[in-house]
């Protein structure tokens, strides 16, 4: 059933998933080029998720995810910054499905090396973007 559900998701997306725990013998027909499937036999015991996606389509994904058991234990779940940054424009009752998810964020400490980027960067984007304004 979750092998299904990632199928689908991913059949609808057009993103290609990747499973390294999907190892029944009635998925080998359904492993195509938007589920591949990496392994033969049952020894992962834990699944892990790399959640990459916009909030819209990640709210979706964890309540689902919930309502079919997959928040339980033996699953793991990662969310990028893509979601994490936005956590708080999220549903309550999502966000109570996402427990024990960790969110991963970049660092970097400032320094003058970051300013400097920082002020390239700017001039650079402004020099190939002058048609937008306040960059």
């Amino acid at each position: 059933m979750q092998a299904d559900f990632l199928i689908n998701l991913g059949q609808k997306s057009q993103v290609q998933i990747i499973s390294f725990s999907a190892t029944t013998s009635s998925l080998s027909s359904a492993c195509n080029q938007n589920f591949v499937c990496t392994t033969d036999n049952d020894s992962s015991k834990a699944r892990l998720f790399i959640v990459h996606m916009l909030i819209s389509l990640g709210s979706k994904l964890f309540a689902t995810a919930k309502e079919i058991d997959m928040m339980s234990e033996g699953f793991v779940w990662i969310v990028t910054d893509a979601m994490a940054n936005q956590l708080n424009l999220m549903d309550v009752s999502v966000i109570e499905s996402m427990e024990g998810v960790i969110g991963v964020k970049p660092y970097a400490p400032k320094s003058n090396k970051v300013e400097d980027f920082i002020q390239r960067w700017k001039m650079k984007f402004r020099e190939e973007n002058s048609r937008i304004v306040d960059v």
